[in-house]
């Protein structure tokens, strides 16, 4: 397997046709948000080609830049396309700047504005076939066993369907 690890994945649907103030604000800042599609896709395919084998590829956190809604959405669906590309799955897991964010922006209307940021229990849902498909359990933590926190554990195999490894995947955010 391989990690790709803090790709703070920003879509160009979000950077408002990369408007005066969206290039005001990628300029000021040290993330290459603006490149972030061709480096995630990069970052994939060079994996691929160096390891014709690969099975799984691990993105521990941070997928997003600020936990915009649209943002993972959109990752999710380029992950899903390489899944089918290669034959490969891969697991994910939110990071500090994933869910919950304060700071999720667009710039769609040519300015500077709060997006939606995605919630926890949604954060599952829409990566449902990266990493929670695999699962085969969930963490809870209440008298209830109710699901509160997005860590899981997966028994990945080999190519011949043998298990040889067992991931513990942890968020450790607050809610």
């Amino acid at each position: 397997f391989v990690t790709i690890s803090d790709p703070h994945f920003y879509p160009e649907s979000l950077m408002g046709g990369k408007c005066d103030a969206w290039t005001e604000y990628a300029s000021s800042n040290t993330k290459q948000f603006a490149q972030s599609e061709q480096l995630m896709r990069t970052a994939i395919e060079t994996a691929v080609a160096r390891n014709p084998e690969l099975d799984y590829i691990l993105i521990p956190g941070d997928l997003t830049k600020d936990g915009e809604y649209d943002a993972h959405i959109a990752f999710a669906a380029l992950l899903e396309e390489y899944e089918a590309k290669y034959d490969i799955d891969f697991l994910v897991i939110n990071g500090n700047h994933d869910t919950n964010q304060d700071r999720a922006l667009t710039f769609v209307n040519g300015k500077k504005e709060t997006a939606r940021s995605i919630q926890a229990d949604e954060f599952a849902t829409v990566y449902k076939n990266l990493g929670y498909d695999l699962a085969f359990t969930r963490y809870a933590k209440d008298d209830e066993n109710k699901i509160n926190g997005l860590s899981y554990a997966a028994d990945l195999k080999d190519e011949n369907g043998k298990e040889t490894y067992r991931l513990i995947v942890i968020d450790s955010c607050k809610y």
